[in-house]
């Protein structure tokens, strides 16, 4: 009886100091707890002589032994993640009842008020009450146990399975072997195995945590023990504080010592500690898994990261490596779904020579490919080989990915891509928390791989009517539109080498492409006049930048891109076109083009010109750079023009 009391007391901790958030944890701890004090009470019952002092000891039996059925059903319905309002309603009417049977059960005497002694130990004698509460808690069990078998039935998990089938044969064990208590009570002389059976439940508890890693248990055994150790010696301050508050509580108050002024105090006192457990819980954990919450910061940094990316293979190639590091694991690999078919290649890994993944082909009706889109959940290379009905072509498809873990990257019902992951160093296995973490992860990817496709096809029509409009210019000037081209292309050239943002690089290229466009508005006779134009006909192609703005009023660019079309033709010292901008108010789309553009202009032949050769060109860009020009801009574009040329001569 003692070992069966402190092994579950030793669980409950064990199991509480894992995650105290987590909501199944915390109910097991006061299951197990409930029956540790059961099993306490009826260990000092079973040692003491005196009858009188077993009589006594019936209170702490009964303390532990009505929480068992109330906390037993809510940890099934806490690990099962049953949420239907009637369940829940059973579990706050079971507690309800524990709390009346306790009550009653301290004031009348209702489960049992006297002992017998059989077979060498004294054992409670059934109340007036006893069967209501023996039907109470043999139906509540029975009924938690029915509910992991259904959970059992209807999973889809081989490891959320074999937890269950465990949990499901140790307690059908522990409530077969209390009816033997129950019937002693009763009177029919039986020998109790209630002791026997909780141990063979702690057994399979054990047994399940060891063979499936659920728990990190040399961090959890030292943490266990420090928390142990600290929330002891709050525990003795704690019952020294609730005596004397109840001393102080009965002089005020002119109560004698009953359960309402013990009820009381011991709630004012727990209210007064809370903030005192808190503390020393946040304490044990920075200390003991601050490892695993760094892990957990950097994976929720790195969701939050995954919407910023633009390009895919750079989305893609900095997740793995970033999980990479931050699991420790020695390969992985990313397999996306090629839009023309249902065939998944590998597009970006870590730890493997291309050789290796160039090859590997899973198609949409692989056994791995249609459980993840079924079950939208990762499934790690152990459930494959633990699954009671094991499936050899899964494990197949695990060993050619050569992969530990596999996380579907799923958008709504399509399976977008695989995160194939390999061993973690030292073969520790992948842990529940993880899976979860990871398979919200692969809902992350899926959602940017969308973003970023959305705004790609977003993008091509744009463009798509950008060259429309620019090649409108061609129609009327055939110059226009070859002269666009080539600024937009050097444009691009010098904004990329100047190291500028790549939202701001598209921007140029648009307005490279279309900083001409208000030549559409100019009257034919002026716009293609063979001689060179008089003052008022510049005059009127000096209104190019002013019209073009205007046509592109209606369609939605970028700022940059307008500032490009409006002020290609300023000038640094602000005597340019059309509004006299100069200096800092330029935008740099405004900068690069105005240099491109008279460079392209000058070394082009015009009808009524001929094109002056590169190195007047070039000259004259450096005579205006820090006046007319932008002097990095001069610098860099002319870097550029020497490098092209070189690769001319070279071929």
């Amino acid at each position: 009886m003692a070992l069966a009391a402190l092994s579950n007391l030793f669980i409950a901790i064990f199991v509480l100091t894992r995650d105290f958030k987590r909501e199944a944890n915390r109910i097991f701890c006061c299951y197990g707890l409930s029956v540790a004090v059961w099993g306490a009470g009826a260990f000092i019952q079973s040692l003491t002589l005196d009858k009188s002092f077993a009589i006594a000891s019936i209170g702490v039996v009964h303390l532990g032994a009505v929480f068992i059925p109330s906390t037993f059903y809510h940890f099934v319905l806490a690990i099962t993640e049953n949420h239907r309002r009637f369940h829940r309603r059973l579990s706050s009417v079971a507690y309800l009842l524990s709390f009346i049977f306790l009550i009653l059960d301290r004031l009348f005497g209702l489960i049992a008020h006297d002992v017998e002694h059989f077979f060498g130990f004294y054992y409670p004698v059934a109340g007036p009450g006893a069967n209501y509460f023996n039907a109470f808690f043999i139906l509540l069990i029975s009924y938690g146990i029915y509910l992991l078998w259904a959970r059992y039935k209807n999973t889809s998990s081989a490891i959320e399975k074999n937890r269950l089938k465990y949990l499901f044969i140790g307690m059908s064990i522990a409530l077969l072997s209390s009816i033997t208590n129950i019937l002693l009570v009763l009177g029919i002389k039986v020998y109790p195995l209630a002791p026997v059976g909780v141990l063979g439940y702690n057994l399979f508890v054990v047994y399940a945590i060891v063979k499936y890693h659920l728990m990190d248990t040399n961090v959890i055994i030292r943490r266990g023990l420090s928390y142990f150790l600290i929330t002891g010696t709050l525990a003795g301050i704690f019952f020294f504080s609730l005596i004397m508050f109840e001393k102080v509580f009965r002089i005020v108050v002119g109560y004698q010592r009953n359960l309402f002024s013990g009820i009381t105090s011991a709630f004012i006192i727990s209210v007064i500690f809370q903030p005192f457990r808190e503390r020393i819980q946040g304490l044990v954990d920075r200390t003991f898994f601050k490892e695993e919450y760094k892990r957990r910061l950097a994976l929720v940094n790195l969701s939050q990261r995954l919407s910023t990316f633009v390009d895919c293979q750079e989305l893609l190639f900095t997740t793995l490596k970033t999980l990479k590091e931050i699991l420790s694991i020695n390969q992985g690999m990313i397999l996306l779904r090629r839009d023309n078919n249902h065939e998944y290649r590998v597009s970006v890994s870590v730890g493997l020579n291309p050789l290796e993944w160039k090859t590997i082909l899973l198609t949409g009706d692989t056994n791995l490919v249609r459980y993840l889109r079924h079950s939208k959940r990762g499934i790690p290379r152990q459930e494959t080989i633990e699954n009671p009905n094991p499936d050899s072509e899964l494990r197949e498809d695990f060993n050619n990915l050569k992969a530990e873990l596999c996380i579907p990257i799923i958008y709504g019902d399509k399976l977008l891509g695989i995160l194939a992951l390999g061993k973690k160093t030292f073969d520790k296995l992948y842990n529940p928390e993880e899976i979860d973490i990871l398979t919200n992860l692969g809902t992350e990817i899926a959602l940017s791989i969308k973003s970023i496709k959305l705004r790609e096809e977003m993008r091509e029509k744009f463009l798509g009517t950008v060259l429309s409009l620019a090649r409108a210019i061609g129609t009327r000037d055939p110059y226009t539109w070859e002269h666009c081209q080539k600024v937009s292309e050097y444009a691009v050239k010098v904004a990329e080498r100047i190291g500028l943002a790549s939202e701001l690089i598209e921007a140029i290229r648009i307005a490279g492409l279309l900083h001409d466009i208000g030549k559409i508005g100019i009257n034919d006779k002026v716009l293609l006049k063979p001689d060179r134009l008089s003052e008022e006909e510049f005059a009127v192609i000096k209104k190019h930048p002013v019209i073009g703005t205007k046509i592109l009023e209606s369609i939605e660019i970028p700022l940059d891109s307008r500032n490009g079309v409006r002020h290609h033709h300023e000038r640094l010292d602000g005597y340019g076109y059309p509004d006299g901008t100069a200096g800092d108010d330029l935008s740099p789309s405004a900068k690069i083009l105005a240099v491109v553009d008279v460079y392209n202009a000058m070394t082009t032949d015009r009808p009524y010109r001929k094109a002056i050769n590169k190195e007047e060109a070039v000259r004259e860009l450096r005579m205006g750079a820090g006046r007319r020009f932008d002097v990095n801009v001069v610098k860099t574009f002319l870097k550029i023009l020497e490098e092209d040329e070189k690769l001319q001569m070279m071929h």
